[in-house]
């Protein structure tokens, strides 16, 4: 059974908190944010590991027959409703807004599972007992059908201190920043649309001003001269008349100052650099390295915690038997990557000081190693040089440090 959500906006988990849903859906800052994370939690692929012989670890093992549906499409009436990374996305947006989602496993006509399905938080209700410790199950949507906690999974990140069995949403925090980061796009919009700074107008003569279509008129033939298409006309009056500025200009407003504020803001509650994304407030502080770092950051901070919070809840729900696990293995997503000149610096420091092999060294540094490289160490080098003669520049020079 499907629950319709598919055809919902990531923004329904608007109605379930402090947020304004038409605020958020024109914060260019939300957006950016959204459009992050959801390509982000799309990095990792989604394996299973089984503990090595030793058990002192972890190796990656093959999906079980029996959850390969955890990856599979949606499919209803022959039509793909969700695909496995678009229910990602939607579960990855949600714990970065609300701290909470949730997955409904599918079952056809004869009890089998055959896919897993993404719900919005804001058609989540979740149902308390007698206190709002005691979390008894969910209704979603309309339907009058309790869902116990076995017939979903429930991720979360934090714990609200009212409501502890839930996870402690960003909205609140979020609530005035969005509004700000909405009206100040909103208000640059109308500037750029009417250039001219709100007037006063009256004639010089009274008796011409008393008049409500003269009025009228130089109203019209003002707006015609410096609205929209015509912004910046000339609008010439045969009458003497009077102009007055009402209110402040952009620069007197500081507002490119006060629209980077909320972008900080919002940013800052996720947890996301603002080097990282393509906003105004970026554009301060961004080079080359420093947006490398932000990107790094963000996928540390803000994209690591949601897959392995994610990973967690399914690990729980389908292996709590301890023997295998479900994890998301990020470590190949772009923005997690070691700086090569740094880890080859850093090779022939260890390698020089004898901490390790002229094998080790190559393997930290990303080159390949040959048998003769194995446990052979700086001090059997002749010339006593970094990494044995010339191997440290061979290193050096392939990484271009």
């Amino acid at each position: 059974k499907s629950f319709g959500t598919v055809s919902s906006t990531w923004g329904t988990y608007l109605t379930g908190g402090g947020l304004d849903k038409g605020k958020a859906a024109t914060s260019t800052t939300m957006a950016a944010c959204r459009n992050y994370i959801t390509q982000a939690i799309n990095e990792a692929p989604l394996i299973v590991e089984k503990k090595t012989v030793k058990g002192d670890g972890w190796e990656e093992a093959d999906f079980p027959p029996e959850l390969e549906w955890l990856t599979a499409d949606l499919i209803s009436n022959g039509v793909i409703q969700q695909t496995h990374a678009s229910r990602m996305a939607g579960a990855a947006w949600d714990l970065l807004v609300t701290q909470n989602a949730m997955f409904v496993p599918v079952k056809n006509l004869s009890g089998k599972q055959v896919a897993l399905e993404f719900v919005p938080w804001g058609f989540v209700n979740p149902q308390f007992g007698n206190t709002q410790n005691v979390l008894i199950g969910y209704r979603i949507g309309a339907s009058s059908k309790l869902y116990t906690a076995d017939e979903v999974i429930h991720v979360r990140l934090g714990m609200d201190p009212d409501r502890p069995c839930l996870g402690y949403s960003n909205e609140p925090a979020l609530r005035e920043a969005v509004t700000a980061d909405s009206d100040g796009n909103r208000y640059m919009a109308r500037v750029l649309n009417a250039p001219a700074p709100s007037l006063v107008a009256q004639f010089k003569d009274s008796l011409l001003g008393e008049n409500k279509d003269n009025r009228e008129m130089l109203k019209q033939a003002i707006i015609k001269a410096s609205v929209g298409e015509n912004a910046g006309g000339v609008a010439v009056s045969s009458a003497e008349i009077v102009l007055e500025r009402v209110g402040f200009s952009p620069e007197q407003m500081a507002l490119d100052k006060l629209t980077k504020a909320p972008q900080f803001a919002i940013c800052s509650v996720f947890n996301i650099p603002v080097q990282a994304l393509p906003l105004a407030a970026a554009s301060e502080s961004s080079t080359y390295a420093n947006v490398a770092e932000a990107r790094k950051a963000a996928a540390t901070n803000c994209a690591v915690p949601i897959w392995n919070a994610i990973g967690q809840a399914f690990s729980t729900k389908f292996v709590p038997e301890g023997s295998l696990r479900i994890r998301f293995d990020y470590a190949n997503v772009m923005a997690l990557q070691p700086d090569m000149q740094i880890m080859a610096e850093r090779a022939e420091k260890l390698y020089r000081a004898g901490v390790i092999d002229r094998a080790d060294a190559k393997k930290m540094a990303g080159q390949e190693f040959g048998a003769e490289d194995v446990g052979h160490y700086a001090s059997e080098d002749k010339l006593a040089s970094p990494i044995g003669n010339n191997e440290a520049q061979k290193i050096r020079d392939a990484v271009g440090a």
